[in-house]
């Protein structure tokens, strides 16, 4: 089972050549998809390790990246995982392993698994999108929002997403939901990123999340 790790990027020169160097030693095919940024993040990754994809998105947003990099993965199974730092890149393996079981997509669950960066108003909004998904599709979710996750490519190009911000993972979920995914969660701990602060803003971007609720349950 051939599989990608993609490691969507912006702004991250400080920690990308850590983690693609960790991923790069579970991956047939590792790539970056480069949101746009204006520091060393590009040039760092292919002195981390030479062999390593650039896809430089023309949308803004993780979302929007995630969409872009679907067409160049050539595995079997696509990997996502953040590039600050804050999560595990030898738990590629345990989400893969999930997949090779029978599992359609594996998350990496933060509420099994624990976090560093788990503020309360984070906790909040977390667990009411993880509520009110698995009430209106019946699923069992813990952890809809973390972008570490594997899930097989085939499932991922039928999924025919639409989001352009950190809203994507929900999205992921409840398609997978509507498809009939098999879906399993893994425990694994949320480091603090390794460096600078986050792109995501709460405030900004929890109201696309539950909007994307809202959306998908009116789209069929």
């Amino acid at each position: 089972m051939k599989v990608t790790v993609v490691v969507p990027t912006k702004n991250e020169a400080r920690s990308v050549a850590e983690t693609l160097k960790r991923a790069a030693k579970f991956a047939d095919e590792l790539m970056i998809v480069d949101g746009h940024s204006t520091d060393d993040t590009i040039s760092i990754a292919k002195k981390a390790v030479p062999s390593v994809k650039i896809i430089r998105q023309e949308g803004f947003g993780k979302g929007a990246g995630i969409r872009e990099s679907i067409p160049h993965i050539t595995g079997d199974v696509a990997v996502f995982i953040d590039a600050d730092g804050s999560h595990i890149p030898e738990d590629i393996p345990k989400l893969v392993r999930e997949i090779e079981k029978g599992a359609d997509m594996a998350i990496a669950s933060r509420f099994m698994g624990g976090s560093d960066e788990m503020t309360p108003l984070r906790f909040i909004m977390n667990k009411l999108v993880n509520f009110t998904i698995n009430m209106l599709w019946g699923t069992g979710y813990t952890d809809t929002q973390n972008g570490f996750r594997a899930i097989r490519s085939d499932l991922l190009r039928r999924m025919d997403l639409k989001g352009e911000k950190f809203e994507i993972e929900t999205e992921m979920c409840i398609k997978a939901a509507k498809l009939r995914a098999n879906v399993t969660e893994i425990p694994s701990h949320e480091f603090s990123r390794l460096h600078g602060v986050s792109n995501q803003s709460l405030l900004r971007h929890g109201p696309y999340h539950l909007s994307t609720v809202i959306r998908e349950l009116f789209r069929k």
